[in-house]
């Protein structure tokens, strides 16, 4: 198994499949200071299926395991995700999850807000609700910064006034 920390792997230069609107360099940097020191980790597609379950790691292209008793966390890439063209992609995403889990979890009210943005989405555009970045607040997220297909989804959604001041995000309502 080699490993590698996730600062080495999102440095600057590099080339990540994101969309150049999104402020890359601001949460390239924000993901390096809350969780650069994650380790990555490229398994065999046998040990990735060991690691995450059989089942499971037939839909899975990476994974970020959350700490857990006195294993830290880290991020797991199988060998067919490493030589595939999405592999920037993938550990970006997990990369998110690295960067945010901690605090959906500890954050009851950031978590909240999450979810209610994320079941506004769904209310307004049920057609959506078979995309992944759907799931759960954590899949939010990540696909949120990392899926060129959920961010244009999202992007032609208005959402509810009173829930755009609520996230500060009024002047976000009317682009749309």
């Amino acid at each position: 198994m080699a490993s590698t920390p996730l600062f080495e792997i999102l440095k600057p230069g590099r080339e990540l499949d994101v969309p150049s609107a999104l402020p890359l360099g601001a949460i390239r940097q924000r993901i390096m200071e809350v969780a650069g020191d994650v380790p990555v980790h490229l398994v065999t597609n046998k040990d990735f299926e060991r690691i995450v379950g059989k089942e499971r790691a037939r839909g899975l292209a990476g994974y970020y395991n959350e700490p857990w008793n006195d294993i830290p966390d880290h991020i797991v890439i199988p060998t067919s995700t490493f030589y595939s063209p999405n592999v920037a992609k993938v550990v970006f995403h997990e990369a998110v999850h690295a960067a945010t889990t901690r605090a959906l979890s500890s954050d009851k009210a950031l978590d909240f807000a999450v979810d209610y943005l994320r079941q506004d989405v769904l209310k307004k555009a049920p057609e959506l609700a078979e995309m992944y970045g759907l799931t759960n607040t954590h899949e939010f997220l990540a696909e949120s910064l990392s899926n060129r297909a959920f961010q244009k989804a999202l992007a032609n959604i208005r959402i509810d006034e009173n829930l755009a001041k609520a996230l500060s995000m009024e002047e976000w309502r009317g682009k749309s």
